[in-house]
């Protein structure tokens, strides 16, 4: 019957009777809320809140208007040990699904055959798949990028970051620009560096995401880390890198706004050629889901069709604006001057970034995920390993503990 409803990628119905029995009631819906700033994205009355996603949730709600739309906050599911009634649609990141979700969820693969998405939302609906499944229609997209001064680049006569802008390059700018007093910014979470490790020919996990152990704290990872951080050792000159000195760097867009804002000579551009000779990146990424034993799954499907944009680019940079402004609501407020431009090279980066596996749940704010729940051992771990000789210790213990702790989630949505 759904897939029957679904006509050139839409919804439509011609029964009247099936259209007043599927679409009245109430439709669950709980959605990630970014803390401490939870003002923009962050459920409230969907008359008043200001956002290009509830911009869609009031269309859908006025196109069915017997049809009433209860929005919750994801806080809400992350404390309590498993919500009853489960929502009827809820986001989540890939890796609640593969380690949290325990038969609360309905496959998707329909869904995404009767929809016309085949190029770049297509893509990454494929890389969010969980055993090759899938359970999420992306929602939210932030994939690391690069970025620099171009007039201080011009002064010290310094080539800009280009297409084919390699890590030997950066090292070198950066060393030029450490000469003249300017700082390089570079990732100090676990999240941030997995694409240096990678490129640096180590694995965060298994091809498949299941195991830590044996990839995370492998020779090669061990390397790859201590070549990083021997790197981001050298910026540091005694002192923190600042970011009203910074003149290149890697960032989450989120976080760099203020930068951009103070500084219109600030260029994005796409993450360097690794040493292996391949672009990586990695990003914070979510997805609607369905809830397998929703009794309005007629008008869930149709929701979160009427979310997602018809078109792949489209999507996309729906998925890198909704994200920005949810993490950073300045975005919204005070857009950059190339705002455009950040999106563009978002939208190159999302195309073969790959979700990060430490994210399980959707609203941590430090990008630390699963991690960030247990203070007294993994909070600000990065400065801890910046102080050791050889990360071999910590990186081994940390791929024991984490997969004991996943394996442990299965069905406990409070994560402790």
């Amino acid at each position: 019957m759904l897939i029957a409803a679904c006509q050139e990628g839409s919804f439509s119905f011609d029964n009247h009777e099936m259209v007043n029995e599927a679409f009245q009631g109430t439709l669950t819906i709980s959605l990630g809320a970014i803390r401490p700033n939870v003002g923009t994205l962050a459920p409230g009355p969907l008359a008043s809140t200001q956002s290009p996603l509830y911009d869609k949730l009031r269309a859908f709600q006025d196109q069915y208007d017997k049809l009433s739309l209860e929005i919750d906050s994801i806080d809400d599911i992350w404390n309590l040990e498993k919500p009853d009634p489960f929502p009827d649609v809820v986001e989540l990141v890939p890796y609640q699904v593969r380690w949290v979700a325990d038969g609360e969820l309905e496959e998707l693969e329909y869904v995404f055959q009767t929809h016309t998405w085949s190029g770049a939302y297509g893509d990454l609906i494929e890389r969010m798949k969980v055993g090759g499944d899938t359970w999420l229609l992306p929602l939210k997209a932030e994939p690391l990028i690069m970025f620099y001064d171009e007039v201080i680049f011009d002064e010290l006569h310094l080539m800009h970051p280009h297409e084919d802008w390699t890590w030997d390059e950066l090292l070198s700018a950066s060393s030029q620009l450490s000469e003249h007093g300017y700082d390089t910014i570079m990732p100090d979470s676990f999240d941030g560096i997995e694409p240096m490790i990678r490129g640096f020919g180590g694995h965060i996990t298994s091809p498949d995401g299941t195991m830590f152990s044996g990839y995370l704290d492998s020779e090669e990872t061990i390397t790859a880390f201590d070549r990083y951080l021997t790197f981001y050792r050298s910026l540091q000159h005694g002192e923190s890198t600042r970011f009203d000195r910074a003149a290149l760097g890697i960032s989450w867009p989120s976080q760099i706004h203020k930068l951009i804002h103070e500084n219109p000579s600030i260029r994005f551009a796409r993450m360097p050629i690794f040493p292996d000779g391949e672009r990586h990146n990695t990003m914070f990424a979510t997805g609607l889901a369905l809830s397998s034993l929703s009794n309005k799954q007629t008008a869930a499907i149709a929701l979160m069709s009427e979310i997602i944009e018809r078109d792949d680019q489209e999507a996309i940079r729906f998925s890198n604006y909704v994200t920005l402004i949810s993490r950073e609501p300045k975005y919204r407020d005070e857009p950059p001057e190339r705002m455009q431009e950040l999106l563009d090279v978002m939208e190159q980066e999302t195309a073969i970034a790959s979700p990060s596996p430490f994210q399980l749940t959707t609203h941590v704010r430090h990008y630390y995920g699963a991690l960030e729940h247990y203070p007294g051992t993994f909070t600000n771990l990065f400065p801890k390993f910046i102080g050791q000789e050889s990360s071999e210790t910590m990186l081994r213990e940390l791929a024991d503990f984490i997969d004991v702790h996943f394996t442990e989630q299965r069905g406990n949505w409070n994560g402790r």
